[in-house]
């Protein structure tokens, strides 16, 4: 029975054992035809993502490249930066290139209203008066007709400016809103003093001898100046408001450049009220507002 007993034992470890080995290869045939399970698809995962990072990457870059023909291409239909007309705001007068800016104009329709009248003053003193442009000394150019109020601009002139045809002493010895008065050097020293009517004509020869039109006065012209301007735009968006139709206005007072420059005079008027203001004149433009 021990013997029996054993050999029972042992038989059963056997058999245990091979029922152990046949799972094991049902197990590995089971594995063999079953799908692969999620631990082996990293690897697929990977292939796909550098894939789709390739094609985003393609796509992004023909995006790119495509931008920059476009743009290329817009450029090329644009003015040259020398006339700046791309820029609605531009200040023409602080750049010495006049002619280029004014070719550009002047190939435009715009640049006359309905009747034929001009709406540019051209790049030359002498071109202004041609076209019929006035000799603004509050707005600091040759306006064209369109947006040049006689009335206003005499007004405000007469207001600010000394009538004295001679000086004893320098306006910066006693600054008030009420003596203006040019010079031809910082100075202000009356032997460099350029009466009111003879302003226009200094300019003139200056802009022969190829010299900047520049003059000087206190700052206080500075403050009246912008004030002047802002009253001129608001003169004509009254005019618009009214029901008027082809309103043109100086296309500098409506800029918002000058408007920023001007609030900055006016903030910082107690810290330069007693200095000197060179003041460049040049050729205004009319724009249209209605």
């Amino acid at each position: 029975m021990a013997s029996s007993s054993h050999r029972y034992t042992s038989v059963g470890s056997e058999s245990d054992v091979s029922e152990e080995l046949y799972k094991n290869e049902v197990d590995n045939q089971n594995e063999e035809h079953s799908p692969q399970s999620q631990w082996h698809r990293p690897a697929r995962s990977k292939s796909m993502k550098v894939a789709a990072a390739a094609v985003i990457i393609l796509s992004i870059t023909s995006l790119l490249a495509a931008s920059i023909q476009y743009i290329a291409s817009q450029r090329s239909k644009l003015p040259t930066t020398s006339s700046k007309d791309a820029d609605p705001y531009y200040n023409f007068r602080y750049t010495t290139d006049l002619a280029s800016q004014d070719d550009y104009r002047d190939q435009h329709s715009r640049w006359k209203t309905a009747s034929g009248e001009w709406t540019s003053c051209g790049h030359s003193p002498h071109e202004a008066l041609e076209r019929g442009c006035k000799f603004d000394i509050m707005s600091a150019v040759w306006i064209p007709q369109p947006c040049y109020n006689a009335t206003f601009a005499h007004e405000i002139a007469t207001l600010h400016h000394s009538n004295a045809t001679t000086l004893t002493t320098s306006p910066k010895h006693g600054v008030s809103m009420s003596n203006f008065t040019w010079h031809s050097d910082e100075s202000l020293s009356p032997e460099s003093h350029i009466r009111l009517e003879d302003l226009e004509q200094f300019f003139i020869d200056k802009f022969d001898r190829g010299e900047r039109l520049i003059a000087y006065s206190i700052e206080n012209f500075h403050v009246a100046h912008c004030l002047y301007m802002f009253r001129a735009a608001l003169m004509g968006l009254e005019r618009v408001a009214a029901g008027e139709r082809g309103v043109y206005v100086h296309d500098e007072a409506m800029g918002r450049p000058h408007a920023n420059h001007c609030q900055n005079v006016l903030m910082n008027y107690e810290k330069w009220k007693s200095g000197v203001v060179a003041l460049e004149f040049g050729m205004g433009w009319c724009k249209r507002v209605s």
